[in-house]
């Protein structure tokens, strides 16, 4: 099975906050396979077998698993020998090589520094925000998986997309908002992580006209008809003119609050902007925000849904044969 296939399972209500580290574990690098850190589920995973249980230079037990962020080695503690009930375990990074295999697979292995230092679950970024034009120098093995994800299930994040912001994109619009996200390198953005692809590919995608788009949220509908008043109307389930004046609604995402060990609540925000010529709004004016806290799990589950069960359509191929020609490309250099 395809790794970036495999289920993430991410159960925020039993994370509690533990200053500078992370929650949450997957057992091998290529995995995406995502638990919070407890302990029946580290047991469930892992058999308590070797690698992942280890004796150190103490003869005492060291428990390891790998980094959901960066795919470096952690430690987890606190696993079985807290002495605080209120204390939950928590991993850390471990800053060796950890050695061993499971069932001939390399499940640990080697720290990689350059993927510590952007990792948001790092000691260093607790409750760090990156500025948009934050790039990685260069497409390493996570920009490189987020891209994976992107061509495969384009379409399953495209609907996803919808359903938090209250209106379709379609064919158009999806065209500009990926050229947007590959000639602005969303990908290197160092926020990115394969457990945001969706909300990031959005937040990447710029300025947007909102006219001609269908919408599906009624609260979005009715606030923008009530504070623009006689300028815009609904015409077939989308905003269209309703006077000869110049007039603008147009729509992008800001104010990225990225998840790490001090936030378990990750986030964006969907503005929408209004300017009507010779009048009150003549400069832009925000007139709606909306902010999308991004539900990890229920992406996870939507990209390893069975493809049986997954509703095709000709829209949901365009997105995977635009995703296949605009970003295979970069995959192959």
């Amino acid at each position: 099975m395809n790794n970036l296939k495999k289920l993430m399972i991410i159960n925020y209500e039993n994370v509690k906050k533990v200053e500078d580290n992370m929650h949450l574990y997957k057992i091998s690098p290529d995995s995406t396979i995502f638990h919070v850190i407890e302990r029946n589920q580290f047991e469930k995973d892992t058999q308590s077998k070797f690698p992942f249980v280890q004796q150190n230079d103490k003869g005492e037990a060291c428990y390891f698993a790998i980094c959901p962020a960066c795919d470096n080695p952690i430690q987890i503690i606190n696993l079985y020998h807290s002495s605080d009930k209120l204390l939950n375990p928590y991993g850390k990074h471990y800053h060796k090589q950890v050695n061993g295999s499971y069932n001939n697979v390399v499940q640990l292995g080697y720290f990689n520094p350059d993927n510590y230092k952007q990792c948001p679950f790092a000691a260093h970024n607790a409750n760090k925000r990156y500025d948009p034009s934050h790039r990685k120098s260069k497409l390493d093995d996570i920009s490189r998986k987020i891209l994976i994800i992107l061509n495969q299930y384009l379409d399953r994040i495209i609907y996803l997309i919808q359903k938090d912001i209250g209106f379709q994109i379609g064919k158009n619009l999806l065209i500009n908002m990926l050229q947007n996200y590959i000639n602005f390198e969303g990908y290197l953005y160092c926020g990115a992580t394969t457990l945001n692809v969706p909300w990031i590919f959005a937040y990447m995608s710029k300025n947007h006209s909102l006219f001609g788009k269908k919408i599906i949220d009624s609260t979005l509908k009715d606030t923008i008809l009530e504070k623009t008043n006689k300028f815009i109307k609904m015409e077939k389930g989308c905003f269209t003119f309703s006077s000869k004046i110049f007039t603008e609604l147009n729509f992008y995402f800001t104010n990225h609050i990225p998840l790490s060990a001090n936030n378990k609540k990750e986030s964006i925000d969907l503005v929408i902007t209004y300017q009507v010529s010779n009048s009150e709004f003549r400069e832009p004016q925000e007139i709606y925000r909306k902010t999308i806290e991004m539900n990890h799990v229920y992406f996870s589950n939507l990209i390893n849904l069975d493809q049986g069960k997954w509703h095709k359509n000709s829209f949901n191929d365009y997105c995977i044969e635009q995703a296949n020609e605009l970003i295979s490309p970069i995959l192959i250099r």
